[in-house]
């Protein structure tokens, strides 16, 4: 996701969410969301486990099994379109 840049709402929201993983699911770091913790946390949102699939895919385009604060920005980001009704794919970030 290089070419993505995440607004200043965006990072807020993912610093929140960076926190909430920290204290609630006892999370190491500000630097990593591993997808086990991305799970708890997207649970709620009322996406299908596909649609979380997509997006996962898309924000984790280098496989590597976790979100940077920068990827995880792109995720919610899909989340909301995908909330929206649009269909999750890269060009929406």
């Amino acid at each position: 996701m290089t070419d993505f840049q995440a607004t200043p709402g965006e990072l807020a929201l993912v610093q929140k969410i960076f926190a909430h993983a920290q204290d609630a699911l006892g999370l190491p770091t500000r630097d990593a969301l591993p997808g086990q913790c991305a799970i708890e946390i997207f649970n709620d949102c009322g996406l299908s486990p596909e649609t979380l699939g997509d997006i996962w895919g898309i924000a984790d385009a280098d496989n590597h099994g976790f979100l940077s604060p920068n990827e995880l920005a792109a995720a919610l980001r899909l989340m909301g379109w995908a909330q929206s009704g649009e269909k999750v794919e890269k060009a929406n970030v």
